[in-house]
């Protein structure tokens, strides 16, 4: 779920919406806005269909959407990047890969991680095995990152 990419969406969305030509903060924090109450709408529709469909049907439905979505967004800005010109499609492609990509991680990884994680995980070891686990991965993988700028942190892990 966290490698999925979403909180880096959720961070930039701004400055994306800012490059397809929205500059107003007014405007900014109203397609927000939207923004957080369509990922509301797909999470309830997420709940309410989580066991009518199952979990692996709307979690494939989901990881598969935002490869998809995150693969249109990667393109679209990488157009307006490298373009003088802002065409329409590329605006749209932007736009529309990021909804995509907040609605299909809410249908999808966002809610059912956690169901699905607490389900799986054996009854006698699930404090003491997740906790266990943590530890290891903190202590071996995560680096520290205090005061460290978001440009050092990336060529950490780049490393």
């Amino acid at each position: 779920m966290q490698a999925s990419g979403n909180d880096a969406i959720v961070y930039y969305s701004p400055e994306v919406f800012k490059d397809t030509g929205i500059h107003d903060r007014r405007q900014q924090f109203g397609v927000t806005i939207v923004m957080g109450i369509v990922k509301t709408c797909v999470v309830f529709i997420s709940a309410f269909y989580l066991d009518h469909f199952g979990r692996r049907p709307l979690l494939m439905l989901g990881t598969i959407g935002k490869a998809i979505s995150s693969a249109g967004l990667g393109v679209g800005s990488n157009y307006l990047e490298q373009s003088y010109e802002k065409p329409v499609w590329a605006i749209a492609l932007c736009i529309v890969a990021v909804c995509a990509d907040f609605s299909f991680f809410s249908i999808g990884l966002g809610p059912i991680t956690w169901v699905y994680s607490s389900e799986i995980f054996p009854m006698r070891l699930r404090g003491q095995g997740i906790m266990a686990a943590a530890a290891v991965f903190v202590y071996f993988f995560l680096p520290e990152t205090k005061g460290k700028s978001l440009e050092e942190i990336e060529t950490i892990f780049d490393s």
